[in-house]
């Protein structure tokens, strides 16, 4: 599963089209007060044993997949911070494993 998190990106619509250019099937989460309770609803909502979460200020560069599955509970991926345009895994793409403490390892 794939979900974007959004809440007051400026440029949330267009990172959401572009989301949904390599995943059709993307769930959008918007408006939930605080990352933790975002990551705690994909987590609910999830049907996969791992799932993706992609901040909403976050211009996807291609399709999310992993082709060999690390045994690791959460793992961060660097983006562009399109704020002062430096690299980080700060506010990014993150692929969770289901049911572990969404959230908590960062904020």
């Amino acid at each position: 599963d794939v979900f974007f998190i959004c809440y007051d990106e400026s440029n949330r619509e267009e990172n959401w089209q572009r989301v949904l250019k390599f995943h059709s099937d993307a769930q959008k989460i918007t408006n939930v007060d605080g990352i933790s309770q975002a990551h705690l609803l994909c987590n609910e909502l999830s049907k996969t044993e791992k799932f993706w979460t992609i901040d909403g200020d976050n211009w996807l560069l291609q399709k999310l997949e992993i082709t060999d599955e690390p045994d690791v509970d959460l793992l961060f991926f660097d983006a562009l911070d399109p704020i002062d345009k430096t690299i980080s895994s700060v506010g990014s793409v993150k692929l969770w494993k289901k049911n572990e403490p969404a959230g908590e390892a960062h904020e």
